[in-house]
């Protein structure tokens, strides 16, 4: 059947659109007060060079798929402004991004009878800030994931897609551990033969972070590199120039990080001592993001060991504060996947429905959640700013 010529779909779709279009507008409005009225709109271009570093110009290096795709396409130079570019990258993947997840729930009937889990699928902090994350690889990662964990079955489809998400990020890895559980889940008790059947995973997971960690950073200096910067993203180059910032800044380049290993900027994350009190200073975004997968592990139709296993493997993405300071980005991962294992869950019915009651509940919680903020002393970062602006009007 052909998705396109059916009614349904196309409401479908156009429900999307309209949906994506308003998010992206509201989104990029928060965005633009953070960041323009702010003092500091070059950060509206986010995580842009991303787009930009690629395979061809810079060697293999880490989070240079995505890159070296739209260098291929010649993207940069159809559209000629970057600032385009990233905006348009950023609401076309978060629009693949929403219709993967509403294809499957309307191809399997589930959108019916949980209504309430899709509007915190789509009005939670777990989806809100990848419409102005802007440049950021996450969307991609998440297309990669859905495709992966939503669609396939073929066990060598998922091992190739494991390797296509690796190479475009490597925190792609943190994401892993609930594709396995998947498998597990579906034979249940046959410990062999999910080893067997994953195996393909293993070698392309263990393959794939051996090349990136080995080889996945840049032979090319520092200033060669913003040379080539300048051709790529002239705009951005141009303002932080004027700024003096060009090495003060390097995150507006991305050369700190694609020149550096992950056991570098692994030294530049927060000290294991520090976790548990900034986890207890986000208290909320942390009491959140577990409900998620809490949830999911009481209401799974498996023993307890798989209870704890499902736990496990949904709040896995909280570890990469091991490697970057982004935590509720983080969180934000971990009540995306958990929303997504239980549409999976349903389908596969390897899980009861989660009772209405619960997802009552968690409405107005992630209403108050943290949207996507990175900076772990700004908790409630949108509605902190809105606040403090009506506080100024009166």
């Amino acid at each position: 059947m052909n998705i396109f010529t059916n009614r349904k779909y196309l409401v479908l779709f156009t429900l999307l659109i309209s949906y994506v279009t308003f998010m992206f507008v509201i989104a990029n409005n928060v965005n633009i007060y953070r960041f323009f009225i702010g003092g500091d709109f070059i950060w509206g271009s986010g995580r842009g060079w991303h787009l930009f570093v690629n395979y061809f110009d810079y060697g293999f290096i880490k989070r240079g798929l995505i890159g070296t795709f739209f260098d291929l396409a010649n993207f940069s130079n159809l559209i000629g402004n970057e600032y385009i570019l990233i905006k348009a990258s950023t609401f076309i993947s978060a629009l693949i991004m929403i219709m993967l997840a509403m294809l499957f729930l309307q191809r399997n009937d589930l959108i019916k009878n949980n209504k309430l889990l899709v509007a915190l699928l789509l009005f939670s902090p777990a989806t809100i800030h990848y419409f102005a994350w802007d440049g950021n690889l996450d969307n991609y990662l998440l297309i990669i994931f859905m495709a992966t964990f939503l669609y396939m079955r073929n066990i060598w489809l998922q091992a190739f897609f494991i390797f296509i998400g690796l190479l475009t990020h490597e925190s792609f890895a943190f994401f892993i551990p609930i594709i396995y559980f998947l498998n597990l889940a579906k034979h249940n008790g046959d410990f062999i033969k999910f080893l067997y059947v994953t195996a393909p995973m293993t070698l392309s997971t263990i393959i794939t972070i051996f090349l990136v960690l080995e080889f996945g950073e840049t032979s090319m200096n520092m200033n060669d590199y913003f040379v080539s910067m300048s051709t790529k993203m002239p705009q951005i180059y141009n303002e932080i120039e004027l700024r003096g910032a060009l090495e003060s800044d390097l995150w507006w380049s991305g050369y700190n990080e694609i020149s550096y290993s992950v056991s570098t900027y692994r030294g530049e994350a927060l000290p294991v001592q520090k976790l548990f009190l900034n986890a207890f200073y986000v208290f909320p975004a942390t009491v959140i993001c577990l409900i998620f997968p809490l949830l999911c592990s009481i209401y799974l139709r498996r023993g307890i060991v798989y209870k704890i296993l499902l736990f496990a493997a949904l709040t896995f993405p909280i570890l990469m504060i091991l490697l970057a300071n982004d935590y509720y980005r983080y969180t934000s991962f971990v009540m995306f996947l958990s929303i997504v294992f239980l549409f999976k869950g349903y389908q596969e019915n390897f899980i009861n429905k989660v009772p209405d009651k619960y997802l009552i509940c968690l409405l107005p919680i992630c209403f108050l959640g943290p949207y996507g903020g990175s900076n772990l002393t700004m908790p409630f970062y949108i509605l902190s700013q809105y606040f403090e602006k009506f506080m100024e009007l009166i």
